[in-house]
């Protein structure tokens, strides 16, 4: 790792230990073991192995992954489509779908919610591909 790089990664481990009133009682290139200030003396190993990103790579760069991804973006785009079919988005005020029937409101809130569940997978993809990627 360049020196610039570990001088500031070193000050931000610092001033975080310093926050959560912790030190390191260990170090390697593997794990960090970090034992609290508190009375507790609790201790807790983080792992930030080499091995760990290659496991996360290999399952996200999986075939069958990269597949489960694909047909659930083709769910969610016909989710959408299905969405806007049912009631088309109207802009003015709050009360525009006011006029539809109590089990279309229902519908339409139900497939919100497996729009929003959707878009947390994604999200949760696009992070482990930043945390394996490096």
């Amino acid at each position: 790792m360049p020196e610039k790089y570990q001088t500031s990664l070193q000050k931000a481990i610092s001033c975080i230990m310093h926050f959560f009133k912790v030190q390191i009682t260990c170090m390697s290139h593997d794990n960090i073991c970090i034992t609290s200030k508190l009375p507790d003396d609790i201790t807790l190993c983080l792992l930030f192995s080499s091995q760990i990103r290659a496991h996360i790579r290999w399952f996200i760069e999986h075939i069958a992954f990269r597949a489960v991804t694909l047909i659930l973006i083709l769910v969610d785009l016909s989710i959408v489509i299905a969405a806007l079919s049912i009631a088309p988005p109207k802009f003015g005020p709050a009360d525009a779908h006011s006029n539809l029937s109590p089990e279309v409101k229902q519908t339409l809130q139900r497939l919100d919610i497996v729009a929003l569940v959707f878009s947390c997978y994604f999200m949760l993809e696009v992070g482990l591909r930043i945390f394996a990627q490096g």
